[in-house]
């Protein structure tokens, strides 16, 4: 099993950017695909800032469509 690596705080940011950068290259038909699937549940928790198990939306191009809206506030430079 691959280890799961820790992502330190100055390497969020960049990190968004560059899923969400990714993500909204794909989001461009309906189909969900296993790389939206992921790349939509990292963008996911790394918003969420949350403890505990993630409880995802069902994954649509909709939902996709949101967290991308709703990240882009978070990741835009200063």
């Amino acid at each position: 099993m691959p280890r799961r690596h820790r992502i330190f705080q100055p390497e969020i940011t960049p990190t968004m950017r560059a899923v969400h950068q990714r993500l909204t290259a794909i989001n461009t038909n309906d189909e969900i695909t296993n790389e939206k699937t992921q790349l939509f549940k990292l963008l996911w928790r790394m918003h969420q800032h949350r403890t505990g198990p993630p409880h995802y939306p069902e994954i649509t191009r909709k939902e996709i469509t949101k967290l991308l809206e709703t990240t882009r506030k978070t990741i835009e430079p200063s």
